[in-house]
């Protein structure tokens, strides 16, 4: 029954949430009952009993189709995939815009605050967003009323072949390996910095050998890493407890959720607080070139806060996106029913 799971699961992520559990179940019944009919049997069906009925009911987007609701629309069933794949590099090429466009400001003589960087960033971002999204929209709505609908059958009955459908992907499925890795590497990070940070400095020689202070700042152990360690220790417990679990829960999404928003608040203490790298200690690292030391401490500086921005924005980006997917696996909306008339 592989065959037709992976089937019936390719056409429910094509359909609406309201109705793909109904879509689903009345499918899979279909199928069987036209399994049945073919063999004269209720179970064990081979592969190529499968195939042949696969076949017969045609590819899940010829299926998933033929339940869809038949709405007005702007951008048609035809043309949707293309025009997905379309606003998803517009708004990549925005990222990429924004990002480069801060960075080129942030790096002049007269760079301006962390706050209107990261305000310039999100402006061009949404600006490039907005024009490059509707242009798109305009030209492929032009496109489902001028191209023929025959330009779009190549064939697929011919074409489509059931064994080449995807596996079924878990959406609440964990990977162990690499909880377990993150656990170990931020338990050892921790370990490092709390114990052994403020050693994290340089030598140098001036006919004797000297250590510098740490390259790390007194605002880093003070300020921030006090963060870092809730942030992430609270990362190990929540790995510990999907381990245990063994699959992602509402729970848990929630509370990566809040984890996430988390690192929002840290990101932006980074951006707007003082620096992590202790400028004394690399005057003294670079006491015989004090023009490089300068040189240096400022191509950090500069250097950490374009980071720290990009960080801050794919840090939104990525939260607004898991906030999405909570909404829509789990249905997170509340709807509000009209009081029946008296």
């Amino acid at each position: 029954m592989e065959l037709i799971n992976r089937y019936v699961y390719q056409v429910g992520r094509r359909l609406p949430d309201r109705t793909r559990a109904d879509v689903e179940q009345e499918l899979r019944s279909l199928l069987l009952d036209a399994l049945e009919e073919r063999t004269g049997r209720t179970a064990d069906f081979s592969e190529e009993e499968q195939i042949a009925v696969l076949t017969e009911f045609g590819s899940p987007e010829q299926m998933a189709d033929k339940y869809r609701p038949q709405a007005r629309y702007i951008i048609g069933p035809k043309l949707y995939d293309l025009y997905r794949l379309v606003v998803t590099v517009i708004g990549g090429a925005g990222l990429l815009v924004a990002v480069v466009s801060t960075a080129v400001t942030a790096v002049g003589p007269d760079a301006p605050s962390a706050l209107s960087l990261l305000l310039q960033a999100w402006t061009t971002f949404i600006n490039v967003l907005l024009s490059g999204i509707g242009s798109a929209t305009l030209i492929f709505a032009i496109l489902e009323r001028v191209i023929p609908d025959e330009e779009f059958k190549l064939d697929a009955e011919e074409k489509w072949n059931p064994r080449d459908l995807p596996a079924i992907e878990p959406r609440d499925e964990i990977k162990r390996a690499s909880l377990i890795a993150e656990i170990v590497v931020l338990a050892l990070l921790m370990t490092a910095l709390v114990a052994f940070g403020q050693r994290i400095g340089g030598v140098y020689y001036d006919g004797t050998w000297h250590t510098t202070p740490s390259f790390l700042s007194a605002a880093f152990f003070s300020l921030y890493l006090p963060l870092f360690v809730v942030r992430w220790g609270l990362t190990i417990l929540l790995n510990v407890v999907l381990l245990r679990q063994g699959r992602w829960q509402l729970g848990t999404r929630i509370a990566d959720l809040v984890f996430h928003s988390f690192d929002i608040y840290i990101l932006g203490r980074l951006l707007s607080g003082p620096s992590v790298v202790n400028a004394e200690a690399l005057r003294v690292g670079l006491a015989a070139a004090p023009e490089g030391a300068e040189a240096l401490i400022g191509l950090l500086g500069s250097g950490l806060q374009i980071g720290f921005l990009v960080a801050l924005i794919v840090v939104i980006i990525h939260f607004i996106f898991k906030v999405y997917r909570l909404v829509r696996d789990y249905r997170l909306w509340v709807t509000i029913k009209p009081k029946p008339a008296p």
